[in-house]
């Protein structure tokens, strides 16, 4: 296994924004990652909406790249004599079982159906590939079937710490840090609560400059406070201005109704081992996105010194009936204290509050404006594969 490990070969479903900056590090960080651990990550695999490309031997990175970026396409790479080409990735892996070690999942959130990712992931596991997850939806439609698979195997796995708030390392601190093996956690979780999303705090945090500057406006010139401002105004302007920066996507629905935090706190509490939740009830009846959120609002929480946030929050209840979950749940714009921990997470921070029994209460915030930090959390889980496998080769020789 040591030779192979010198060669990890790697599929990449979806080619946007992530997996090509992911092709870039590997490119910029080649000699790092060889002589710090001892591996040649070789991308042998790629796919979008339009092609599933194969070649044995590897693609050039900066021409992928650069390929995608400059023609929108991969067909002048399709139409290269090495390169095999396929009606779509579980094809094209399925052609190449033998070929590759590794599948990164990057591909458009499904949040209902989890496709195209989710029956992928299921034959790349089954396979015995090692899976790497940025794309939230086939956890949020299959969490407990997949990590079953996983386990099942026992010669792979299945990684995901990009899947929550960028580089942040919150899957990596709750599985690794405060749990000693799968759903047996080695203390109590009694809260967590964070912001879990950059578009929609980057607007509620520019909705809040904009009341501000026109409070001191209107001070400066009416010697009084005079609110006439067009009923979501604002925040439409706020949007369109995110999209143009590319920190939202085209279509921001999943991110203004609250679904892709919704979605992020799921996976959350799945992994500290949580049970007894469903995503589409906690999406349905839980869930409030941004997009009420007008100047009005805006303005009454600055005369009360406060800033509105997209909260996602969960604690354990005492009891559990029939008309009262076991878990309190929420997904909902709230008015927190400008100088808090919460309040202080502004434009694209995102952050997450963890109370325990043992731990009391671990705070985390990371500041991201693009996508690399995202896929430094996919090349961190590919590693792990690395360092994991060396472990246990050692425990093998004692």
């Amino acid at each position: 296994m040591t030779s192979r490990l010198s060669e990890i070969r790697l599929v990449l479903l979806g080619f946007g924004n992530v997996n090509q900056e992911l092709c870039r590090i590997i490119s910029t960080k080649s000699e790092q990652l060889r002589l710090c651990y001892g591996v040649n990550l070789n991308v042998v695999g790629v796919s979008d909406s339009r092609h599933a490309l194969f070649n044995r031997k590897g693609f050039n990175l900066s021409s992928l790249v650069s390929t995608k970026q400059k023609e929108k396409t991969l067909e002048s790479v399709a139409s290269q004599q090495s390169v095999s080409k396929y009606t779509d990735t579980l094809e094209m892996m399925s052609k190449n079982w033998s070929n590759f070690e590794l599948l990164v999942d990057s591909s458009p959130m499904n949040l209902q159906t989890g496709e195209p990712g989710l029956s992928c992931v299921r034959q790349a596991l089954k396979r015995g590939k090692q899976v790497v997850l940025a794309n939230k939806s086939p956890l949020v439609v299959a969490f407990d079937e997949l990590t079953t698979t996983q386990d099942a195997t026992k010669s792979c796995w299945i990684k995901y710490s990009a899947t929550t708030c960028g580089g942040l390392p919150v899957i990596n601190v709750i599985t690794r840090d405060l749990m000693t093996n799968k759903n047996k956690p080695m203390c109590h979780l009694k809260k967590i609560e964070g912001i879990f999303n950059s578009t929609t705090n980057f607007i509620l945090t520019q909705m809040f400059n904009h009341a501000k500057q026109s409070h001191k406006n209107t001070l400066a010139e009416n010697n009084g406070p005079i609110h006439k401002q067009q009923h979501g105004s604002t925040f439409d302007r706020t949007l369109q201005e995110a999209i143009r920066r590319g920190i939202a996507e085209a279509d921001p629905s999943n991110d203004i109704k609250g679904f892709d935090t919704c979605a992020k706190l799921y996976i959350i509490l799945k992994s500290f081992g949580v049970r007894d939740i469903a995503f589409e009830k906690m999406k349905d009846q839980y869930t409030r996105g941004i997009d009420l959120v007008d100047d009005s609002l805006i303005q009454s929480a600055l005369r009360q010194g406060k800033v509105i946030r997209l909260i996602a929050k969960a604690f354990p209840q005492p009891q559990s009936t029939q008309t009262h979950p076991p878990w309190n749940i929420s997904v909902s714009p709230e008015l927190v204290d400008e100088h808090s921990f919460l309040g202080r997470c502004e434009e694209t921070d995102m952050c997450i509050q963890i109370e325990t029994d043992l731990f009391d209460t671990i705070s985390m915030k990371t500041n991201e404006w693009g996508v690399t930090p995202t896929a430094a959390a996919v090349l961190r889980d590919i590693l792990s594969f690395v360092t994991d496998h060396t472990m246990q080769q050692q425990k093998a020789k004692l």
